[in-house]
């Protein structure tokens, strides 16, 4: 029996497609582990970085969630709630039987205060026609004006799209109270004009638990009507000092909603919210140094879009949220500084966020994009109702002197208040007479004193109201 192979044969070769099917195989599964393991040290650090960041942010004592945020506003006692009657009043807007009258009776209102002069008595009556077809929404509107608090939910979402039909039937709500204010004045009723304007003003708390910045500039929107009507109160309604008294407070009280801060902030939540609706079933959630947990209820939070990255790009979803998160921290930081510093602050941040290697730039938008134009839109409306504000108190210094003040000085001295600073330059709003009225003006968006002569709302120039009497 000869079972040993003879000594000094070779063992046979392996075909060279099987040799190199082993390789292969070999390779690929070497790549997979070290791809495997790349992965797990980039969610390592990922991680870390994250976990840093929240860390920053609560160390800074600076809310993360929307319970956080909405502690923040207080509760809001049920008797107390004007929620209730501003939904209402959102269900009951109609344009009436005739779809067009409204239009029409808006453009005849405009032209008319084009041409200087008041609409003419037809006009008047479609309008009125207008107002008793909607006399219920009215109603409720003036019910939930009285109440202190608002816990409206408006329901509107950082992806809304528009037209929305939340924001149309808001807006449609904003402009028949604006239309009864202007009747009114007409009318010669001007302290009922000025207790509707005091009603639309206050309109805006429909949208105020929302803080994220669509809502933010529906507030605007609204709020940017009624202050409009201020010169047309003063002229046509001519107000009793009893009646201009709680409007200078109803358009003082604005300035707390022009704060961006808040908004930035929860535009900051809705990131993580958004991360939290990531991967609903994952143990990653808790790396967010429990910012949140499965069972918070948040109507905000159910209106986040769910999307499904992947395994593999968990890492880098991560990441790109460190630099959200990074992107607006500086974006709060800078809607903290004075209104002047505001927009040259936002645009900063927008200039440092636009590296292509930015993550916010890759997979998403890069929020503080459009941070520049936003202050300066809000800058321009603050400007207007802080105008508005100086020219209702020097309608009070009028009605009391029986004269128009020689300037802001006799208002302040003689109501014991510092009136307001101009937005863009932090110095005072500039009041000067004319021959037939008074101009109170902030200098623009372009800083340059143009003599009051043109006045704009947003565009550059100055930006103010003409008060004719």
């Amino acid at each position: 029996m000869n079972d040993m192979a003879p000594a000094g044969r070779t063992k046979a070769r392996k075909p060279l497609w099987r040799r190199i099917w082993t390789w292969t195989v070999r390779v690929v599964i070497g790549l997979v582990l070290l791809a495997v393991a790349i992965r797990y040290a980039f969610d390592w650090y990922a991680t870390r970085l994250l976990n840093e960041e929240i860390a920053k942010i609560r160390a800074a004592g600076q809310p993360l969630t929307f319970a956080e945020l909405a502690r923040s506003m207080g509760e809001v006692p049920p008797e107390q709630d004007a929620a209730p009657y501003y939904a209402a009043a959102l269900d009951l807007v109609r344009v009436g039987d005739d779809p067009n009258l409204w239009e029409r009776v808006e453009d005849g209102f405009r032209e008319a205060e084009k041409a200087d002069q008041p609409p003419s008595s037809e006009l008047l009556a479609q309008a009125e026609r207008l107002l008793t077809a909607n006399h219920l929404t009215l109603e409720m509107l003036d019910r939930a004006t009285v109440l202190p608090g608002c816990a409206h939910d408006a329901e509107i979402t950082k992806w809304e799209s528009l037209p929305s039909p939340r924001f149309s039937a808001a807006r449609d709500l904003a402009e028949l109270s604006t239309l009864r204010t202007e009747l009114w004045a007409y009318q010669g009723k001007g302290d009922k004009a000025v207790e509707s304007a005091i009603t639309a003003l206050r309109m805006r708390r429909i949208f105020e638990p929302r803080p994220i910045l669509i809502a933010y500039l529906m507030r605007l929107a609204i709020t940017s009507l009624p202050v409009s009507e201020v010169p047309l109160i003063l002229r046509y309604g001519n107000p009793s000092a009893q009646g201009l008294e709680p409007f200078s407070r109803a358009v003082i009280e604005m300035e707390e909603s022009y704060s961006m801060t808040r908004v930035y902030m929860g535009e900051r939540a809705y990131e993580l919210a958004f991360w939290r609706e990531f991967r609903p079933a994952s143990p990653y959630v808790s790396l967010l140094c429990g910012t949140f947990s499965h069972e918070e209820d948040s109507r905000l939070i159910q209106s986040v879009p769910y999307r499904w990255w992947g395994w593999w790009i968990e890492p880098l979803a991560r990441t790109w949220l460190v630099s959200l998160l990074r992107t607006h921290s500086r974006m709060i930081e800078a809607a903290s500084k004075p209104w002047a510093e505001m927009p040259d602050a936002m645009k900063k941040v927008a200039e440092e966020s636009k590296s292509p290697f930015l993550y916010t730039n890759i997979v998403g938008t890069n929020p503080a994009a459009s941070g520049e134009d936003t202050s300066l839109l809000v800058a321009s409306t603050l400007a207007r109702t802080r105008c508005a504000y100086v020219a209702v108190m020097i309608e009070r210094y009028e009605r009391a002197k029986h004269k128009l003040p020689d300037g802001l000085a006799d208002v302040e001295a003689q109501f014991g208040v510092k009136m307001p600073s101009d937005p863009f330059t932090g110095n005072s709003l500039i009041y000067r007479k004319k021959d037939r009225g008074y101009v109170v003006y902030s200098v623009g968006q372009d800083k340059k004193d143009d003599g009051g002569e043109e006045l704009a709302e947003f565009d550059s120039g100055d930006c103010g109201l003409f008060i004719r009497h």
